[in-house]
């Protein structure tokens, strides 16, 4: 689901922001009022409990059913709630549904809902499940994620359009919601904590057709609620007095947009937001900093960094040419240099975190001469690559670097940084023909490594940007999906990782570790590994502490 542009291109909801002009969202300087500058020590009694972070770009759309990328990842999690949810360590809990049981065969799922309402006050039923997951496959609503669920008795008749309900979902009461598969399938649980398996009021969002109406004021039963969206400048999100969970302490969670790390960085400093992503720039000296370092959560992402080729290209269908791309470049100065070594170096599609990751895969070397040998079998004389990447200051660098090193391997290298929206539009276009991207897990296993960006039926709007098809790997991944032996599905996937590894569709670059820095007003803070399990439900701010 969430390929994005790679270096400093995701701070994730731990990332702090500028808020100025943001109603109670940090100091609001006045000279006339508070003369000496000095900050008080009691908060007013009105005074809002406001947390603010950034990300570099908006949600695309807030329909469950076409949640695609991180940043529409991130904000379903405030707003809406699956079945089970992921905690902040990657684990599977309870959502919507309170408990649930397995059948001993592995291929029924009983889940029992809780006492809940969405943010309208409208009780979540049965009835509400049966229709979110109805209208995600059926074919009016043409969303791209129906193969998430392809696993469950009677979606191939839903999603041709032959039946209009889906048989292997029962619901025989208001509280009790029956899946039926047609074969075991063991991430079938995480799969139901995914953006796109939230529920929503039956009939909320159209009936047979997508309701765009929906979006601007969206339903859900998550702790938070659209309350205002100033597009390419900031969402606001208010408390849902109707949540079922614990109660919430925060009043008000604002996500705004903006690039540049530097004002994020001046604007944590003078305590105009609550955390932040610690930048390249700043780290080596914050590090070193006993009152900034203390304060630092670390977080190994489930995401893996390459530039990818595109491979249906003329040029780059030869993979001796994409492996030699691969040798030119220097990843490990890249990692080292450019990355500052936070993280681990990939070698291969999975991360590190995930079971069935392998330290020792062997790395493909920074070897020039290798390279220029692979150019000259497959014929290739004189080739001339339009490189395409995002306009932060990580990935230009990335891209410089990546653009000398082909040169010295005789590769012209045409540098093209455009804004994420036609970034993103070019890559499904199949336009570039190198790009810097990223790959975040959608749920906690092997298979979602490689199944969306490799899969052929993934292409493009799946999320194998780079075209690359291979009927071999697509059997192996289709058998090993379905297989019921933990151990055996594990080796198959594997085997399938080193057919991507010899294939060579992306230059694997790393896997990241991100820091994060909260104020000491903060309380509660943990951020999370996947991307919508954020939904700061248990942190709270002292305002005594917090300047005003």
């Amino acid at each position: 689901m969430r390929h994005t542009q790679s270096g400093l291109v995701i701070m994730t909801a731990a990332c702090g922001l500028l808020l100025a002009g943001c109603g109670g969202s940090g100091p609001q300087g006045n000279d006339k009022a508070n003369p000496t500058g000095q900050t008080s020590a009691k908060p007013a009694a009105s005074a809002q409990k406001v947390f603010t972070y950034a990300n570099v770009a908006e949600p695309r759309r807030l329909d469950p059913a076409f949640m695609y990328d991180v940043y529409e990842g991130i904000v379903s999690g405030y707003m809406y709630d699956g079945l089970v949810l992921f905690d902040p360590e990657n684990k599977v809990v309870p959502g919507l549904a309170e408990k649930w049981e397995v059948a001993s065969d592995g291929k029924t799922y009983t889940f029992h809902l809780r006492d809940a309402k969405f943010s309208n006050g409208k009780p979540v039923t049965s009835a509400d499940v049966r229709y979110s997951f109805t209208r995600l496959l059926r074919p009016e609503t043409n969303s791209n994620r129906k193969w998430l669920f392809d696993n469950v008795t009677g979606v191939e008749a839903v999603t041709s359009g032959t039946a209009k309900e889906l048989s292997g979902l029962e619901t025989p009461d208001p509280k009790t919601v029956i899946f039926k598969l047609d074969r075991p399938y063991p991430a079938f649980l995480t799969k139901l904590a995914m953006p796109n398996a939230v529920i929503i009021p039956e009939n909320s969002a159209g009936v047979e057709k997508p309701d765009k109406q929906f979006e601007a004021k969206p339903i859900g039963s998550g702790p938070w609620v659209l309350d205002k969206w100033v597009h390419d400048q900031r969402m606001e999100f208010k408390r849902n007095e109707f949540f079922w969970g614990n109660n919430v302490k925060l009043d008000k969670l604002i996500y705004q947009v903006t690039v540049n790390d530097r004002v994020q960085q001046q604007q944590f400093e003078v305590g105009n937001l609550d955390t932040y992503a610690v930048s390249f720039t700043v780290w080596p000296q914050w590090s070193r900093d006993p009152a900034k370092r203390d304060r630092m959560m670390p977080v190994q992402e489930l995401v893996t960094f390459y530039v990818a080729m595109m491979n249906n290209k003329p040029h780059l269908k030869d993979k001796r040419v994409r492996q030699a791309i691969s040798h030119g470049i220097n990843i490990k100065s890249i990692f080292e240099n450019l990355q500052q070594g936070r993280g681990i170096q990939a070698h291969g599609s999975v991360p590190y975190g995930i079971e069935g990751y392998r330290p020792d895969i062997p790395p493909r070397a920074y070897d020039p001469e290798k390279a220029r040998k692979l150019l000259a079998e497959a014929g290739v004389k004189d080739l001339t690559l339009n490189y395409w990447f995002t306009d932060d200051n990580l990935t230009g660098e990335i891209a410089s670097a990546i653009k000398s090193d082909l040169e010295k391997i005789g590769v012209q290298v045409n540098l093209a940084r455009r804004d994420t929206a036609a970034f993103r539009q070019a890559i499904v276009g199949g336009e570039p023909d190198l790009y810097s991207y990223s790959w975040w897990l959608d749920y906690p296993d092997i298979e979602n490594a490689l199944i969306p960006s490799f899969h052929t039926r993934n292409i493009p709007y799946g999320g194998n940007g780079c075209r690359y098809s291979n009927p071999k790997f697509d059997k192996l991944v289709d058998a090993a999906q379905n297989e019921p032996d933990p151990k055996k599905r594990i080796e198959m996937f594997q085997k399938a990782e080193d057919m991507i590894i010899e294939d060579c569709p992306w230059v694997f670059s790393y896997h990241r570790r991100t820091y994060n820095i909260s104020q000491p007003w903060v309380q509660n803070y943990k951020p999370a590994i996947m991307y919508n399990a954020d939904r700061y439900t248990d942190v709270d701010i002292d305002l005594a502490k917090k300047p005003r």
